[in-house]
């Protein structure tokens, strides 16, 4: 089963290629028409409409040129319709470039994120894309995926990093048990000082 299809505009396949290597890297099963037939113009195959609907995530890829590509603008509303869908901005677009139908889906600047897997806005896209792992393995947990989904997602995360370690806590002293020969000893100076302290506030007070 895949874990992300692409939709993507075939001027942009280098780029894409990029987003998909570091996605692989990260072990996922990943749906892409390298040859970029569809957007090209041939039929839209039994196949790939099949990758598409059984998809955990549906990543696109959008740019200017894509968002006036029918296929693409099929396959994301597709994938909004079944909450899976998560964008990444790879070339500027402006608002009224957006398809009123995506106007609140939140975009992912990755215009220059330069294919560094550190870049902020991508460890955002990595983290939407776990939340729709999470939210396929929920609701599919009948599944024979479904753990390996929450794992894919645990990675993607980066809940696999070693966590940092806390220094310990600082251990309290010990109180010294005080030996029965002295305790006599010690409740006569005690009291003495008690004595002598209520002997100078009456001296004080007169």
């Amino acid at each position: 089963m895949i874990d992300v299809f692409i939709s993507y505009a075939r001027r942009n396949r280098d780029q894409v290629l990029a987003i998909k290597k570091l996605l692989d890297d990260k072990g996922l099963d990943v749906f892409f028409d390298v040859e970029g037939g569809v957007d090209g113009g041939d039929v839209y195959t039994d196949v790939v409409d099949q990758k598409l609907r059984e998809a955990k995530a549906v990543l696109g890829c959008w740019t200017p040129h894509a968002l006036t590509r029918r296929w693409i603008k099929i396959e994301c509303h597709i994938a909004l319709d079944q909450d899976k869908l998560v964008v990444a901005e790879i070339e500027r677009i402006k608002q009224d470039e957006v398809p009123a139908v995506f106007y609140q889906v939140n975009r992912e600047d990755l215009t220059s994120f330069a294919n560094d897997p550190n870049h902020p806005a991508w460890r955002r896209l990595e983290n939407t894309l776990a939340k729709r792992f999470t939210t396929w393995a929920e609701q599919n947990t009948s599944d024979p995926e479904a753990r390996a989904a929450l794992a894919k997602a645990a990675r993607l995360r980066g809940d696999g990093e070693a966590p940092r370690q806390s220094p310990p806590p600082r251990a309290a002293h010990p109180l010294l048990p005080i030996p029965r020969d002295r305790l006599g000893l010690y409740l006569q100076i005690g009291g003495g000082a008690l004595a002598l302290i209520g002997l100078l506030i009456i001296v004080s007070g007169g």
